[in-house]
């Protein structure tokens, strides 16, 4: 059984680790040192609760992609297909058929080769019932996938999955979908290796011991070797991936932080090479003009998750006023220092080349009218509602703050902030065990349906008790859409539902602000944050 470091002593433990090269005199830095080793240091925003890709919560795409390979890949730009385990493909004419050719050199790392029945299984066990992932939905463009992962249909040869034989695998889809090779590069859908999770804890449950050190079998770019908890995770190259010749860095650390000014700190002392930025620094490093800072438009949405199953947000008035008392602007430029756009529709403009309508705004006339329609004029008589954030990150607290002050400010109701830490937070997500929450929700790829999938009824992260069939419907429809006009109207239908009911609201879409060191080589800034780990180097500035 690990041992769980508490949580309070996070920062004191992961500094411990950083700082191991630093003393009183001048010594070598960490990331002096990773010159020499080619061993790069960077942030994940929480200690993982699972290292399984399939059910795997938080920031930790970068830690995935590094140990596990898919089908295909992304490249360093966020948006380019690359072949993975398969060398290559064919799509039939009518777009529901992919044939995928396995490269006869992919290698697990115990030396197995990966067949076409590892991937069939991985598929099947990310649809399992039982597991129960919160991202299955992304997969149900396969014929027989939602029924199977529903439970409606038990025979797992119902599902558009075959291999008929170890190199061939053939995936047959439901409709023609634009986006589906996209889908395979996301992290949710990697391989795991199905006999070693069955081993150490079961394809059809969660937990278990497989994703640790000792028994972890993975076939990305690198291998997990040590896994310190709270404090750090250490892979080194993976000389049994098919690739490794293109691989330069021989050891990856992750650093969980929950706190980016803390990681900022470890940055500026030399013990980190990627970290992540302080809304705070943001400005100053933006001031200076310095090197190190990179900036990207990031695909996401920062926003509020209402519980509609508990009173007073079983009132879609009372949502609605809530949203409408929101100064969106305001909160771009008091907590993010403009390092974001306000958020008036539920996906960010431009994904996919859509642009939504402007349903969100700032009306506290109207959200205080729609207030005192639901009973609660001036606030008088609002019942208590709280607040729940991830964690105590500066931006999140601020952000909370800020909403807690205009809610007090335009409609005279007072909301308490409940803090979670990562892991409790999604269960208490998972289990309705909350009336608001703040959440922020990144794009896997570039097209709409990844925001839409939100609020479907039936997708694991919905998460609010909000269910519509005019909703379900118009998500169907621009699924099988024949043409961008017909699935631009029903992306629009969705947007005015969100809008009308307000099982969430959006707050801000984000930019992606990172500090990477000169000499980290082979870097691209991307909306998505992608890595290709094989195209990431060390060298000194200036070589």
């Amino acid at each position: 059984m690990t041992t769980r470091v508490p949580r309070a002593h996070l920062v004191i433990v992961g500094l411990a680790v950083l700082l191991q090269f630093a003393g009183c005199s001048r010594r070598e830095t960490f990331v002096e040192a990773g010159l020499r080793t080619q061993t790069l240091g960077t942030f994940i925003d929480r200690e993982p609760g699972t290292l399984d890709p399939h059910l795997a919560g938080g920031d930790i795409t970068q830690l995935i992609n590094a140990l596990f390979e898919g089908l295909v890949s992304l490249a360093n730009d966020g948006a380019t297909v690359l072949p993975g385990v398969a060398e290559r493909w064919e799509i039939s004419d009518d777009g529901k058929v992919y044939v995928f050719h396995l490269r006869a050199t992919a290698r697990w790392s115990n030396g197995e080769t990966v067949t076409a029945f590892d991937l069939r299984d991985s598929f099947l066990r990310f649809l399992d019932p039982q597991l129960r992932s919160r991202f299955v939905n992304d997969l149900f463009m396969i014929a027989g996938a939602q029924e199977y992962a529903e439970g409606r249909n038990a025979d797992a040869t119902g599902v558009g999955l075959r291999a008929p034989d170890a190199s061939t695998l053939v995936i047959t889809l439901s409709q023609r979908c634009p986006y589906f090779l996209v889908r395979l590069t996301e992290r949710e859908v990697r391989p795991v290796h199905v006999a070693s999770v069955d081993r150490w804890g079961g394809r059809h449950t969660r937990g278990g011991s497989w994703d640790r050190p000792e028994h972890l079998v993975s076939n990305g770019p690198f291998v997990l070797t040590e896994w310190q908890p709270n404090a750090v995770l250490i892979l080194k190259k993976n000389p049994k991936y098919w690739d490794a010749a293109r691989v330069r860095l021989n050891e990856i650390r992750f650093y969980p932080f929950d706190d980016s000014s803390t990681a900022e700190h470890a940055y500026r002392a030399g013990q980190l090479h990627i970290s992540n930025l302080p809304p705070a620094k943001r400005l100053t490093y933006r001031e200076r003009q310095s090197p190190d800072l990179h900036l990207a438009t990031s695909f996401s949405t920062r926003y509020l998750r209402f519980q509609t199953l508990k009173p007073p947000l079983t009132d879609a008035r009372v949502r609605r006023a809530l949203s409408l008392a929101i100064d969106r602007p305001g909160l771009v430029t008091r907590v993010l220092n403009g390092f974001g756009a306000p958020a008036h529709s539920l996906t960010a403009p431009g994904t996919g080349e859509y642009q939504p309508p402007a349903l969100f705004s700032f009306e506290p006339r109207e959200a205080q009218h729609l207030l005192a329609n639901a009973g609660y004029a001036g606030g008088a008589g609002f019942p208590g509602v709280e607040l729940l954030i991830p964690g105590k990150d500066s931006e999140t607290v601020a952000l909370a703050e800020a909403l807690q002050q205009m809610w007090r400010h335009n409609l005279g109701i007072e909301v308490r902030i409940i803090s979670n830490e990562g892991n409790v937070f999604l269960e208490n997500l998972r289990s309705g065990n909350f009336q608001v929450s703040l959440n922020n929700w990144g794009y896997d790829i570039n097209d709409p349906v990844e925001q839409f999938l939100l609020a479907l009824s039936t997708y694991p992260s919905n998460q609010s008790g909000w269910k519509n069939s005019a909703y379900d419907l118009a998500f169907a429809r621009s699924e099988v859409a024949a043409s961008t006009t017909e699935r631009r109207a029903a992306f629009d239908e969705m947007e005015t539902l969100v809008a009308r009911d307000v099982p969430f609201t959006p707050l801000f879409h984000g930019s992606v602000a990172l500090l990477v060191h000169p000499s980290v080589r082979g870097w691209r800034d991307n909306g998505f944050g992608t890595i290709d780990w094989r195209e990431i180097w060390l060298a000194a500035p200036g070589h």
